[in-house]
């Protein structure tokens, strides 16, 4: 995987959350989709009036912690000693000496400045001002730096009094042959209200863009050498420590508590905006046989990625636009091992030990040796997932249609 990884969700192997992303991306290609069994003619490409209507506003919606329950007594406790341990920690940092440096104390600084679960949104929008704030410091600091080039785009927002727009234009003067760094671009568009924009960045992002890396682990591991060591009693009860070891098969150590806690963080980072590309439905707008061309070749770099989110919701979208055109029957074939290598996880034992692994092999490649050792690769010939979506893209490349 690519230094500097950002974001992935090895929830399957750890703790749940691919699930919940297949949920989400599952919903990214609503059905009714018509399938195109090649591109359409470059007359059919919709009029500005129509075009305007079916162009998607992006929707900022910022996390206000409205909707996690106030924390118990015993979960307070574990909160106040956690970020005194991390005040503890960023005091050792001196953010001025290095870009690595300035990565760890803004990183740090974001742990302690949210507010806890249960915060209004007030409390929410200090955090997310005084967080974008120190991460646009840090990008003029260190323009050259990538890492911190991704994470002053991503903890942009013109709310916050931080100028997106150009956030994203650095990313992309760093990172403009990764396809992931055009999606900050894209939301920006839409953010704007400018479908002009939108399309004329995608297609930008189908000439320019070489490969698909969706930064995953910069986090994780910037955060568990600074983590280990210093694990708080107060955040570890018996019985949490109990199910640790026992999906461990052995007594846990200071460094998985660390690694843990680092996956968390991880977690809890974000990640760019995929839905951005949902413009590229068949049934949002007519495509032109250009924007056709640069929505295929951009979902086809997106499905190359390292990350099980890259190749669902890249193949769930460019399979309607291939149809049985040239490779369509590829891109299912794809899909149903996609699938498959989920559905193989998931029985498999959960483990901790594959952390400090996934960053390295990349998780499709971590998946799949799993499921190897196991006996589970390749799939069955002729297994099919067991939702009529997910047969419906195998079988004929479209949803089936929309019951409504």
């Amino acid at each position: 995987m690519r230094k500097g990884s950002r974001r992935i969700l090895l929830a399957v192997v750890l703790v749940g959350g691919l699930l919940a992303g297949l949920a989400w991306w599952k919903g990214v290609a609503a059905p009714g989709a018509p399938a195109n069994a090649a591109p359409p003619p470059a007359q059919t490409a919709a009029a500005p009036k129509a075009e305007a209507a079916a162009f998607t506003p992006g929707r900022a919606q910022p996390y206000h912690g409205a909707a996690i329950p106030a924390p118990s007594a015993r979960e307070q406790r574990c909160e106040a000693a956690r970020r005194a341990r991390l005040r503890a920690e960023l005091a050792t940092i001196r953010s001025e000496a290095s870009a690595s440096a300035a990565l760890d104390h803004a990183l740090l600084a974001d742990a302690i400045g949210f507010p806890e679960p249960g915060a209004g949104p007030q409390a929410w929008k200090i955090g997310r001002v005084a967080s974008a704030r120190r991460w646009q410091a840090a990008r003029k600091r260190w323009p050259d730096d990538l890492d911190i080039a991704w994470f002053a785009a991503m903890h942009c927002d013109p709310e916050d009094d931080c100028d997106r727009t150009a956030s994203a234009r650095h990313l992309l003067a760093l990172d403009g042959h990764n396809v992931v760094a055009w999606l900050v671009a894209l939301q920006d568009a839409q953010l704007r209200h400018d479908p002009d924009a939108y399309w004329r960045l995608l297609h930008q992002a189908a000439r320019e863009a070489r490969f698909s890396d969706s930064r995953s682990g910069t986090v994780y591991l910037h955060m568990k050498p600074l983590l280990v060591g210093t694990s708080t009693p107060e955040c570890v009860g018996s019985a949490n420590m109990q199910s640790l070891e026992g999906e461990l098969g052995r007594t846990a150590t200071a460094e998985d508590l660390a690694a843990i806690e680092a996956f968390g963080m991880e977690l809890a980072a974000g990640m760019p905006s995929y839905s951005v590309l949902s413009e590229c439905k068949p049934e949002r707008a007519a495509l032109s046989s250009e924007r056709w061309a640069d929505c295929t070749a951009v979902l086809g770099r997106l499905a190359d990625g390292e990350t099980m989110i890259e190749h669902g919701i890249g193949l769930t979208l460019l399979i309607p636009l291939l149809g049985d055109g040239p490779g369509g029957a590829a891109a299912r074939e794809r899909y149903r091992e996609f699938r498959w290598l989920y559905e193989a996880n998931t029985r498999l034992p959960p483990t901790h030990d594959v952390m400090d692994a996934i960053w390295a092999q990349g998780e499709v490649a971590l998946l799949r040796q799993r499921a190897q050792a196991a006996g589970l690769w390749p799939p069955p010939r002729g297994w099919l997932p067991p939702d009529a979506r997910g047969r419906a893209l195998i079988l004929h490349g479209r949803p089936p249609p929309d019951p409504r």
